[in-house]
């Protein structure tokens, strides 16, 4: 509950109280020692204002005895009686309805010129208020007439209550009238007035720029985002032409607002206090934007101090529940130093909890959406990482999948070709006689017909390696082919022989093998390719290695027609590999 300290006598008011109060005290501007008077004219009046001016305006009001007393109850609603105190924000039932401010057209300055050009009045607020009225002249003038009313009533209102404000402002010295310096009809400049023209040679002009809440070039849209966004209080001033060097055209009042009150150290030392809950809009009504703000508030004359924030607020009356808005908490005194910061601190002190409530909210709503976010990133994360561990293993399971396949074609190519290399062959013509000795010593002498080419003379021996039989007798070969498909099947890095286990037990004959080695060649889609050798064959004298060619003959090779010795040296893998290089 605000407390209004005068000497030594407090005076506990409501938030209701010290409103009626404040207005009371802008409308007569009584001086500050009547106040414990004022304070129990507006008691004994149950705080209504009208019959309390009155009284006051009769001047038979000082000294009568304080009917309603101390501990007695006010008069007043029971819904202003239920006010809150200050360490919390305002109940939504009883908020006020506050006026809303709202941000400029983002093309105001091309708005503005176009209709200018036009010949039609210089607002860009056309755009959102439009009448027009088709009836007869009498009664449209008719309904004029309300509203002209009001309108010369509050002009008459203001006049008077700025015109005894400044005379505050400008000192008891000075016995001239103080001139009122009024809102220009147009902007006369369109462009971005300075600082230092506004400020000029102002004492402590850079402890007010050193504010962080001051920042001389943002504009009014951003100051109202900033505002709006992180609940932030907005100190709006308009100041009028201080920066003219003609002194009929400069606005003095302005200038003494800006010297005695705005940089003032007590002020500079409050705005300081505030400074990471404020934004300060300082700008003159004289460029484009801040006349068009000044069109908008209603601002008539200079200089004008409005604060504002994102406060609950009902815009009409009929709203149940009132909803955040930008509104204006109240337009600060200027007549002096002190009603100017009292009329700040009243204002900043009853709307701080509620900024402060909403604050933590934002801040915890925030918070919300970042955990909840990162929770979300971190399971899309984990849902990412399986999705690559699967790949990943799907791919090494193709990949092993892909080495048996490979490792049981390259088993089947070997099986078919010793098939066919038991197969007799004709005997007559001329014949190369080689003898082959293998890496392990052992020692056997073939003969191939003049026309068999060094790839089949490659086949022929890789056979006999393969099976480990160095003789052609078929009765062997078939044993070793049938040990070597038992070992296959047995074999689980291999995939051919898993099924018709029973058919190649019993399966002796080299025609019986054939066919089941034919059967395995058709399940696996595989076509009889060219085989993979890893030997070479090497005459030793003169040392001349032998590659497997299909197209060159036996006949074709001095070394090896008629005769021939070979060595049947291994490769290694990385001998292999060199070759395979070379050849691509």
């Amino acid at each position: 509950m605000p407390v209004v300290n005068h000497e030594d006598s407090e005076f506990h008011l409501s938030h209701t109280e010290e409103d009626k109060l404040n207005e009371f005290q802008v409308i007569t501007n009584f001086p500050p020692e009547d106040l414990p008077d004022v304070v129990r004219l507006l008691r004994n009046h149950g705080w209504q204002l009208e019959p309390a001016l009155s009284r006051y305006f009769d001047g038979e009001w000082k000294g009568e005895p304080d009917q309603m007393g101390e501990s007695t109850q006010t008069s007043t609603p029971m819904a202003e009686t239920l006010v809150p105190p200050a360490l919390g924000p305002r109940p939504l039932l009883f908020t006020a309805s506050l006026p809303v401010v709202r941000p400029l057209p983002a093309n105001f300055r091309n708005d503005f010129r176009t209709i200018g050009l036009n010949g039609r009045s210089n607002t860009v607020w056309s755009m959102f208020e439009s009448f027009s009225y088709d009836g007869n002249p009498f009664l449209f003038i008719l309904l004029l007439i309300p509203r002209i009313i009001n309108r010369l009533s509050a002009t008459i209102f203001t006049f008077f209550c700025t015109l005894l404000s400044l005379h505050s402002i400008s000192g008891g010295g000075n016995s001239g009238k103080p001139k009122i310096s009024k809102v220009p009809k147009a902007p006369t400049r369109e462009t971005h007035i300075p600082l230092a023209e506004i400020l000029g040679d102002t004492k402590d002009k850079d402890a007010f720029c050193e504010l962080k809440s001051f920042k001389p070039d943002i504009s009014f849209n951003e100051a109202l985002r900033i505002a709006k966004e992180e609940f932030k209080f907005m100190l709006l001033i308009l100041v009028g032409d201080t920066y003219d060097t003609d002194t009929d055209t400069v606005d003095v009042n302005s200038k003494l607002l800006l010297e005695k009150i705005l940089l003032n150290k007590k002020t500079l030392q409050y705005l300081r206090k505030i400074d990471n809950d404020l934004i300060i809009y300082l700008k003159c009504v004289h460029e484009l934007e801040p006349w068009l703000v000044a069109r908008q508030l209603g601002v008539r004359n200079t200089p004008e101090i409005f604060l504002i924030a994102n406060v609950a607020n009902k815009a009409s009356h009929s709203e149940t529940l009132p909803s955040q808005r930008l509104s204006i908490l109240g337009k600060l005194k200027v007549n002096s130093l002190n009603r100017f910061l009292q009329s700040l601190t009243n204002v900043v002190e009853k709307y701080t909890p509620e900024l402060v409530v909403n604050k933590t909210e934002m801040h915890e709503l925030r918070m919300s959406r970042e955990i909840k976010k990162l929770q979300e990133d971190a399971y899309k994360k984990s849902l990412e990482m399986d999705r690559i561990k699967a790949i990943e293993k799907e791919k090494s399971l193709k990949h092993a999948q892909d080495l048996k396949l490979n490792s049981t074609a390259r088993q089947l190519k070997w099986l078919k070709a010793c098939i066919d290399e038991i197969q007799p062959f004709e005997t007559t013509g001329k014949q190369a006689t080689l003898q082959f000795r293998t890496s392990s010593g052992k020692r056997f002498v073939k003969k191939f017909p003049s026309m068999t080419t060094l790839y089949q003379i490659y086949q022929s021996i890789g056979c006999h390696i393969y099976l480990a039989v160095y003789s052609s007798d078929p009765a062997e070969w078939s044993n070793a082919l049938q040990d070597k498909i038992r070992q296959l099947s047995a074999d689980d890095d291999m995939l051919c022989f898993k099924e018709g286990q029973l058919e190649t037990a019993t399966a002796t004959t080299i025609e019986e093998l054939g066919h089941i080695i034919n059967n395995e060649l058709t399940s696996f889609d595989l076509e009889r390719g060219k085989l993979e050798f890893d030997f070479e064959l090497v005459s030793p004298f003169p040392k001349y290695t032998v590659h497997p060619n299909e197209h060159t003959s036996v006949d074709q090779v001095p070394q090896l027609w008629p005769n021939g010795s070979l060595l049947v040296e291994a490769l290694d893998e990385e001998d292999e590999e060199d070759e395979e290089n070379e050849e691509q």
